[in-house]
């Protein structure tokens, strides 16, 4: 073969390869446009999302108050749960196990919920990266990602009541107070529930056996009025992915690797309100906790654990930018 043969063969080699190139940026081109005709119609039934990537939601929401649009479209990104009953992607032993409040949550071993709060810096601070528990009538319940630097005592006094805690006053004072007028402004005062638990429900009952005596029908009427409080055992039990959801807190060690919320000794809001074995009576001075190990257990008042701040953001705080990335968290207004 001469060599303008040889060179013509290259050219052609050349040219059919470029053409499948464009072709398949056209393709993808083409399919990128029908999802976001879609979702500018308010049509996202038939998108498709690819379980490696969840981070429509941060580009749809843009711009938009963030609970509302997150709730809107939250099948854009499925580690943000609703739970309704009706639960498309699990089995029905999974949907039997879910709370049933209309709320949603993140679920699974590292969903994007990642958060920067407190300051513009860019790229945001790991002192300032917090992350969205959970969605309730388009509010949104973040908890800071990595524990404060000190442990802490519960109280020095053997008492379980939250709002008499040195924690209570420690989040609502000094924690809350690094914080300027403009952030503080975008934390809701909230109603937190602190009736607690007995081990029945928060040991060796399952997730739904949790919530039902936190939040749902068989809940010990006791509330406080606060800015900043803990994560409860209901947000650690549904933090793990749906096949845990079954299980009790003696042996959530096992979901550890398939629940965000694991992996620290921390105290839960969640206090011990059952009847001790020795003496009969109330016992006061018991907390649950989560163990480095993800199962649940309890804790003495006056012991030191690592506590890490939660509270929920003003309903019309808005998403900036960010895909929900540890390196791209969401930016809010």
């Amino acid at each position: 073969m001469d060599k303008k043969g040889f060179i013509s063969i290259s050219v052609i080699y050349t040219l059919f390869i470029l053409f499948i190139v464009l072709l398949l940026s056209i393709l993808v081109g083409f399919i990128n446009t029908r999802i976001l005709l879609k979702i500018a119609k308010g049509d996202t039934n038939e998108i498709l999302v690819d379980s490696e990537d969840n981070r429509q939601i941060g580009i749809v929401c843009k711009s938009q108050p963030m609970g509302a649009c997150f709730s809107s479209y939250s099948n854009l990104d499925y580690t943000l749960v609703l739970h309704d009953g009706n639960l498309d992607y699990a089995t029905e032993d999974h949907v039997d196990y879910e709370a049933g409040d209309d709320a949603y949550r993140y679920s699974g071993g590292s969903p994007f919920n990642y958060v920067c709060f407190g300051t513009d810096t860019s790229p945001c601070p790991e002192n300032n990266l917090y992350r969205i528990i959970s969605i309730t009538d388009n509010k949104i319940k973040i908890i800071k990602d990595k524990p404060l630097g000190t442990k802490q005592q519960w109280n020095n006094t053997a008492k379980n009541y939250f709002p008499e805690s040195f924690i209570y006053t420690y989040l609502n004072g000094t924690f809350l107070d690094t914080f300027d007028t403009t952030w503080q402004q975008k934390i809701a005062n909230s109603t937190w529930n602190i009736g607690g638990l007995s081990d029945s429900h928060a040991l060796t009952g399952s997730a739904k056996d949790a919530y039902n005596y936190e939040y749902g029908d068989n809940k010990t009427d006791s509330t406080y009025n606060a800015k900043v409080g803990l994560m409860n055992l209901t947000d650690y039990f549904y933090a793990a992915s749906p096949e845990h959801w079954t299980k009790n807190g003696n042996n959530y060690s096992s979901a550890k690797n398939d629940n965000w919320l694991a992996g620290n000794e921390e105290y839960l809001l969640t206090k011990f309100n059952g009847v001790s074995a020795d003496s009969g009576v109330t016992n006061e001075t018991q907390v649950y906790k989560i163990m480095s190990n993800g199962q649940v257990s309890k804790a003495n008042v006056m012991d030191s654990f690592n506590i890490r701040p939660c509270f929920v953001l003003y309903y019309q705080v808005s998403l900036v930018s960010g895909i929900g990335s540890k390196d791209d968290p969401f930016i809010i207004n």
